[in-house]
């Protein structure tokens, strides 16, 4: 299946619909709950709504409600939801000079309620990259960030949450899992560990950089972003810390072979909530322990 694809469909997953477009498959996933909260989303769902209305419909897109996937399995979290979606055009341009970039692309947006419980929207913007990453192509940095504003126009910017970008260094927070295997053979291994018997994981799907750049006649080394989750686990690690949705839920594990050497880089859990909110608690350092044991063995 083309681009971005959801493989992994559970419980949660009441009906699908998939519509064809110019460039991939657009899946929309409806999340079934029998509890009532539906008043608690009310407005991000409308800012959410707003949202969608502005992305061009070739964009693929995915949709991910962090306190409704929890409340399932019994876990509180206040309301937070992840958009996600996808501009080949634009990847292909940034992963190009630096396919790296590749662990935050594509396009995030997390809709949340924040410490006070009023609704905020925050997403990663081309100045987190260019610090991150020193990437420094102005062209493209400005596009990254008019494409966004774009679709954040109908949002009050009153509710539009600047991050923490103070502390971010070149490579911060950034795992690298040097693979003994070939692509294919990690992308496997990987698949087989994180949802494995009795994993309490969900899976998200995963972006086809290469193969989108290859349809606009770009060449990029072999390349995928590959997009999961555990709903509780998260839940307790986000509790307080909701910017954490951005970066660290769903995970995001880039699988990459540069040169022959085929790697996995994600993002050090612990680090990010430093960065976010300058300090950690122990579930995060639970997670990170648990993804970092997991991915070694993916690789060895």
């Amino acid at each position: 299946m083309d681009g971005m694809f959801f493989s992994h469909l559970s419980r949660r997953v009441l009906s699908l619909m998939a519509l064809k477009f110019r460039f991939s498959v657009f899946f929309i996933f409806l999340i079934f709950s029998p509890f009532s909260i539906a008043d608690d989303y009310a407005n991000l769902d409308k800012m959410l709504s707003s949202v969608q209305n502005n992305i061009e419909s070739r964009l693929d897109s995915i949709i991910i409600k962090h306190s409704r996937l929890a409340k399932l399995d019994g876990e509180e979290l206040s309301p937070s939801t992840l958009f996600i979606y996808s501009d080949p055009v634009i990847n292909t341009a940034i992963l190009q000079q630096n396919p790296l970039i590749g662990l935050d692309l594509p396009y995030r947006v997390l809709f949340y309620h924040d410490a006070s419980g009023a609704d905020a929207v925050t997403a990663t913007t081309s100045h987190f990259i260019q610090k991150r990453y020193e990437f420094n192509d102005s062209v493209l940095l400005d596009e990254f960030d008019h494409n966004l504003n774009a679709v954040l126009g109908n949002i009050n910017p009153e509710s539009i949450k600047s991050l923490n970008t103070k502390e971010l260094k070149h490579h911060y927070g950034m795992l690298e899992f040097q693979s003994r295997y070939d692509f294919n053979t990690t992308l496997e291994r990987f698949k087989a560990e994180i949802l494995g018997n009795n994993s309490d994981t969900e899976w998200f799907g995963e972006i086809d950089y290469t193969l989108d750049a290859a349809r606009l006649g770009v060449t990029l080394p072999r390349m995928k972003l590959l997009l999961f989750g555990a709903p509780v686990p998260g839940a307790k690690a986000m509790r307080d810390y909701k910017k954490l949705g951005l970066d660290a839920f769903c995970q995001k594990v880039l699988l990459i072979e540069k040169n022959g050497v085929v790697s996995l880089y994600s993002n050090d859990l612990v680090d990010m909530a430093r960065l976010h909110y300058g300090k950690t608690k122990p579930p995060h350092r639970v997670i990170n322990f648990r993804l970092n044991q997991a991915y070694s063995k993916i690789v060895k």
